[in-house]
């Protein structure tokens, strides 16, 4: 047994709390860099990069933040996870004039002319039965229609 804590080069020595040796045939004085890679694998000191776990579940999408009376509006998020358990799609503080799909997290509507006016604070969230994850609170303004000028008799 041979310490994990500290390796000598000058004496050849690893002092500290014991672990196993690892033997491997072939390697001679030529080989000081593979017994200092060998040396820090055994002492955990050499570490492999590795890629960051991605999250179970996650929600994004940027809606867009404006709509037109009388015209279709639409939004769906984007949604990733790592399994394959069913989702299911909520929204806080969703406009009177807005339906709501829960099986894909897709606000639509046609806003009239009485709807014009912000909308603020719309969450939609997702959960897999173990995780909630929510996009980033945003508002939709509906503007309100243009009048349109009615063209005058010449003369009047």
């Amino acid at each position: 047994m041979v310490s994990r804590d500290a390796f000598s080069a000058a004496h050849g020595r690893v002092t500290a709390a014991p672990c196993e040796v690892i033997v491997v045939p072939g390697i001679n004085a030529s080989s000081q860099p593979v017994i200092f890679a060998l040396i820090g694998l055994v002492a955990g000191t050499h570490r492999s990069p590795q890629a960051p776990e991605a999250p179970a579940l996650a929600i994004s999408g940027k809606a867009v933040t404006s709509a037109t009376t009388a015209v279709f509006y639409a939004f769906t998020p984007t949604v990733k996870q790592s399994g394959n358990r069913k989702l299911h799609f909520s929204i806080q503080n969703k406009p009177a004039w807005a339906s709501f799909g829960p099986r894909r997290g897709t606000l639509y509507g046609v806003p009239s002319a009485a709807s014009a006016g912000n909308y603020p604070n719309i969450i939609v969230s997702v959960t897999d039965g173990n995780t909630t994850v929510n996009l980033p609170a945003f508002s939709i303004q509906v503007d309100a229609p243009l009048a349109m000028a009615l063209p005058t008799a010449a003369g009047s």
